[in-house]
């Protein structure tokens, strides 16, 4: 962050939203590693349109060991969040899609995502007719706010 920046609505929102994503995250998954938090977000990101990547893809994507990425494949796999298909194009290729399962944990995601998206929006239009910078305790406000869309139900 810049000293110009410092303070700016536009960066602090920006902020917001990849705080209140990572709260999310953390909150719904606990300890869950960053590569394999990476991997759930591009999936959940091709899957919206409707696009079903191979691990190697994945891989290419994330910048992440192909070992890692199979690894984190695997565990989704096992709890039951993904499943593999052959590509009927090319039978060498294993692709991977959303289980049934994974159909309400991904609405869910949708939900929390846009509650989030919505207050940062929110707060970048009040302050932007405002024409002001965040003071720390809106901050704080704003954070509260963020949390709570991010651990509701």
């Amino acid at each position: 962050m810049t000293k110009a920046s410092k303070g700016d609505p536009g960066v602090v929102t920006k902020y917001s939203f990849v705080w209140g994503w990572l709260h999310l995250l953390n909150h719904r998954y606990g300890t869950m590693s960053t590569g394999q938090m990476q991997v759930a977000l591009t999936l959940i990101l091709f899957f919206d349109l409707d696009y079903y990547p191979t691990v190697a893809e994945l891989a290419n994507i994330t910048g992440l060991a192909k070992s890692n990425v199979s690894r984190y494949v695997s565990r989704e796999m096992k709890a039951g969040y993904l499943e593999e298909y052959i590509d009927k194009d090319d039978r060498r290729r294993r692709k991977l899609k959303p289980s049934k399962n994974a159909k309400s944990e991904l609405e869910w995601h949708r939900r929390h995502v846009e509650k989030i998206h919505d207050l940062v929006e929110k707060e970048r239009e009040a302050i932007a007719r405002n024409r002001q910078k965040l003071n720390f305790d809106e901050l704080m406000a704003h954070m509260r706010e963020i949390t709570a869309a991010a651990v509701s139900k």
